[in-house]
């Protein structure tokens, strides 16, 4: 519930769920109209949010310095046709389709043709000028899917909250987990979403759906997904995921010590970033106020989608990624984020050309089975990885290591360093299955590592490609010459043509 009061002579504040909060203007926006309520009270206990990161733009957060809130100011030109909505943003002149016809208007699920637990915005404009949208309550009802499809749907409203259902319920068979789609051209674009509890998927499959939006999530469900699947789809985001968020968590109280005994495992699904700047300059925060480990599945980085994008992990435990699918244009430095696709994954997937070409990255302890797939033409060309397994690294068995380079020139000049400091043993097993596709490779071991062969069908697949000293595949291109019969390695392939070909990212 929210109540917005306005004290005598002091600042607006707002009640949500029984705490309250001091409002502060956005410079170049509309202050939220308060409601017909009026206190001469003044002494409203305040109090602050919790955690890293702003919940609502027009919160005052002492924990930090809250983020810029994207700039909507009434100084703009009105714009033929448009008139100004509830937060300052430029809405269509309502035509009598639109569900909010004026900036006082709300809409639920209970207004209108919206059914229990469903908010549909699929007029253009159809709820731009709305002061809230609300989805389910934190009481009763839970809301089970909001839909913007309509072209500016719900352009610029800062004040849309999503409750979904509680854990229990949802394990009691009572109720299912909610979804929240931005599907119309800009129809969540420069908006506020809060979504409590059980939000299953994020879908931004409009062009600039969700461009420049803040969007704050709370005890999602386990899986959640988040697509950002066109043109600027996600461009701009501030999407925060917090995780383990109780009554303490609010008020500040973090565990003071975790048993590992007792953690259990929360999944963040598939963050796809596959359109046209789909995920640039994107903020992805993930909070985890508890012990619980957080991991996500997968970050995929299609080319150009997530240039300037910057990924956050904090928490108490942990928050890790299983696996990576990236693009040659993926800034993979710990300043970016993604230094983490590189430690603790179970594999790196280069599914386009070049995707991994040009590289140096070290990976660290890589889970057991780890796949590193070179798959399309170039795709981890003239790099230089080195996978390392430490030595207090916990293997109570044999671990696998695969290397797929199974498409033209693939692992051509890539340099393989395997370096496994643990007692246990490493067993790799590295594919060669294309023209080109390991020609001048080096592979190399150290430690306990079990590298019987690199597999190679055939010699052009494999040309000048060396192992520990062997040629790959067993063939000796200079007996093929009728030359010297003894192997040639290439000890130092840092210094052919006078220098280093890689780029250091």
């Amino acid at each position: 519930m929210r109540r917005l009061l306005q004290a005598s002579n002091g600042p607006q504040v707002v009640e949500i769920n029984g705490q309250w909060y001091q409002l502060s203007p956005v410079p170049g926006t509309n202050t939220p109209p308060a409601s017909s309520t009026t206190t001469t009270t003044t002494n409203a206990p305040i109090a602050v949010l919790p955690g890293i990161g702003s919940y609502n733009p027009f919160i005052t957060n002492t924990v930090g310095v809250p983020p810029p809130v994207p700039s909507m100011s009434t100084s703009a030109p009105l714009s033929p046709g448009h008139m100004f909505g509830a937060f300052g943003q430029q809405c269509l002149v309502p035509t009598g389709v639109q569900q909010c016809e004026d900036t006082i208007t709300y809409v639920t699920d209970q207004t209108g043709t919206n059914t229990q637990g469903a908010v549909s915005c699929s007029e253009n404009s159809d709820c731009c000028l709305c002061k809230q949208i609300k989805c389910g309550d934190q009481q009763g009802t839970p809301c089970d899917s909001v839909q913007f499809s309509g072209i500016k749907a719900a352009y610029g409203v800062k004040d849309i909250e999503i409750n979904g259902a509680s854990a229990a319920e949802i394990a009691a068979g009572g109720a299912g987990v909610s979804k929240l789609e931005c599907s119309g051209e800009s129809s969540c674009r420069n908006t506020y979403i809060l979504a409590n509890r059980s939000l299953s998927e994020i879908l931004c499959n409009g062009r600039h759906s969700c461009q420049d939006a803040e969007i704050v999530v709370e005890n999602p469900s386990d899986g959640i997904n988040i697509q950002c699947a066109v043109t600027s789809a996600c461009e701009g985001l501030k999407l925060t995921i917090n995780f383990n968020v109780t009554e303490e968590t609010r008020k500040g109280i973090l565990p003071a010590a975790c048993a590992s005994t007792t953690t259990t495992e929360f999944d963040i699904g598939r963050i796809n970033c596959v359109g046209v700047d789909g995920c640039k300059g994107m903020q992805f925060t993930v909070n985890n106020y508890g012990c619980d480990t957080v991991l996500i599945d997968t970050i995929e980085c299609r080319s150009g989608s997530c240039v300037d994008a910057q990924w956050n992990f904090y928490g108490v435990s942990a928050v890790g990624i299983k696996s990576c699918h990236l693009s040659s244009d993926t800034v993979l430095s710990a300043a970016s984020g993604l230094s983490r696709c590189f430690r603790d994954v179970q594999s790196l997937n280069c599914l386009q050309n070049n995707a991994c070409a040009n590289k140096i990255q070290t990976i660290i302890n890589p889970v057991d089975g780890f796949k590193m797939e070179c798959v399309k033409e170039g795709a981890c060309a003239n790099s230089h990885y080195t996978i390392q397994l430490t030595a207090d690294k916990l293997m109570p068995t044999p671990e696998t290591i695969l290397i797929l380079c199974n498409s033209i020139n693939a692992c051509q000049g890539l340099t393989v360093i395997i370096d496994n400091q643990n007692a246990q043993e490493l067993q790799v097993e590295i594919v060669c299955a294309s023209t080109g596709a390991c020609d001048n490779a080096v592979f190399e071991t150290s430690g306990a590592v079990v590298l019987p062969e690199v597999t190679c069908g055939k010699p052009e697949e494999c040309a000048n490609c060396v192992f520990n000293t062997q040629h790959c595949g067993g063939f000796d291109p200079l007996l093929a010459a009728g030359g010297n019969p003894e192997p040639v390695y290439v000890a130092d392939p840092w210094a052919i043509n006078g220098g280093s070909p890689f780029v250091n990212v």
